[in-house]
C-alpha cells in the first residue's frame, strides 16, 4: 500500500513548553493531520504519555495489547482466536472502522489485520495519540470509528534494551538506540527478536498458546533546516511465524488434526515533510508504502496473499 497526502495550511509551533497561565505542559497532537495543541481541538483527543507506556513494558514488551487496553472507550477484540490476533475498537465500531498510524502514517497499512498491533513492541513509544469518534474528513473510511496515532521517540531520548521472558515459554528482547549527527540530523534505530512456544495449557491438544518466532527493524531519519523545514524519513521490516490450532499428534473429538499458522513479512516506508511558506503559511506532505505477503494455513486450506495497495490524498 502507498499514500500520498499533501496539506497547506496556517504556520503553527511546535512547543512543549510549560503554560503560562498555569503551568501544565502543553502537548501537542499529531494524529489530526496538521500538529496543534491538545487544548486548541475541537476533536475528542487523548494522548497517552511516555510514564504510562513505561509502566506497561513490564507487563507486555513485545506488543500493545496491555497497554491499549486500559484506554477508556477502546477495546482490544479477539480476532483469529487460533493464532491469538487480535483488532482494535474504538466507541464500539467494527475494527475495520479503526485507523492505525505510526508518526502520522498508515505504515501498518490502511486497515490492519489482526496482528499488526501485535507486531508493534511499545518501547521507541513517547506518546499514544486517540482520536474517539469519525476522523474521515482527515483519513477516509477506515475511520469512522476513530485514529490511533503511535508517536515515537526522537533521538533525543535515552537509548535503551529490554530483555523479558515468562514461565510460558515467552522471551522479549529488544533494543532502542539514538543517534545525532549534527545539529540537523539525527536518527534513532529500533530492533527486536520475540518467541513464544505453544502452549496446551487445559490439556486437550489444543494450542491455548500460538507460538510465534517474529523479528522487526525500524529505523528512524530526521533532518531539522531551521526557519521552519523538516524531513522525517522512517522504514520497517516484520517477519513473524506463528502456529496453533491442535499440536503434533493430537486431534479433534472427530479424530483429525486441525493445524493453523500464518507466515507474515511486511515492508513499509514513509516520510513527512514540513515547508515554511510566505505569507505565514506552512505546506505539508505526506508518502507512505507497505507491502505485505501472509501465507494463512486454516486446516487443509492454505491461502498465501500478497497486499501491495496504493491511493493518494491531495489537500
Amino acid at each position: 500500500m502507498c499514500l500520498l497526502a499533501f496539506t497547506l495550511s496556517p504556520a503553527f509551533g511546535w512547543t512543549s513548553d510549560a503554560d503560562d497561565q498555569g503551568g501544565v505542559e502543553e502537548i501537542v497532537v499529531k494524529a489530526t493531520r496538521t500538529a496543534t495543541l491538545i487544548r486548541d481541538e475541537p476533536l475528542r483527543v487523548e494522548a497517552v504519555p511516555a510514564e504510562e507506556i513505561e509502566e506497561n513494558l513490564t507487563i507486555q514488551p513485545g506488543n500493545l495489547s496491555s497497554l491499549l487496553n486500559e484506554l477508556p472507550g477502546i477495546r482490544v477484540q479477539s480476532a483469529a482466536p487460533g493464532l491469538g490476533g487480535a483488532g482494535l475498537q474504538l466507541r464500539g465500531m467494527p475494527t475495520r472502522h479503526t485507523l492505525v498510524l505510526t508518526d502520522g502514517l498508515p505504515l501498518l497499512g490502511a486497515e490492519p489485520d489482526a496482528f499488526g498491533i501485535l507486531q508493534t513492541p511499545p518501547l521507541d513509544l513517547a506518546r499514544v495519540e486517540v482520536i474517539k469518534g469519525a476522523a474521515s474528513a482527515l483519513y477516509g473510511g477506515s475511520a469512522l470509528g476513530g485514529v490511533l496515532n503511535l508517536v515515537s521517540q526522537t533521538a533525543d531520548t535515552e537509548p535503551g534494551i529490554l530483555a523479558n521472558a515468562t514461565s510460558r515459554g515467552g522471551s522479549d528482547l529488544v533494543g532502542f538506540l539514538t543517534d545525532k549527527v549534527s545539529s540537523r540530523w539525527s536518527d534513532t534505530l529500533t530492533v527486536g527478536a520475540h518467541s513464544q512456544s505453544r502452549e496446551d495449557v487445559s490439556g486437550d491438544g489444543w494450542a491455548d498458546l500460538p507460538s510465534y518466532r517474529r523479528f522487526t527493524l525500524r529505523p528512524r531519519v530526521w533532518w531539522d533546516g531551521g526557519q521552519g523545514r523538516s524531513l522525517f524519513l522512517t522504514a520497517g521490516f516484520t517477519d513473524e511465524n506463528r502456529e496453533g490450532g491442535t499440536l503434533p499428534g493430537r486431534v479433534l473429538p472427530g479424530g483429525s488434526a486441525f493445524p493453523e499458522a500464518l507466515r507474515t513479512r511486511r515492508f513499509d516506508g514513509g516520510a513527512v515533510s514540513q515547508w515554511m511558506l510566505a505569507d505565514g503559511l506552512s505546506s505539508s506532505g505526506r508518502v507512505s508504502l507497505t507491502s505485505t505477503h501472509l501465507d494463512r494455513t486454516f486446516g487443509t486450506q492454505r491461502k498465501p496473499q500478497l497486499r501491495p495497495r496504493c491511493s493518494a490524498r491531495k489537500r
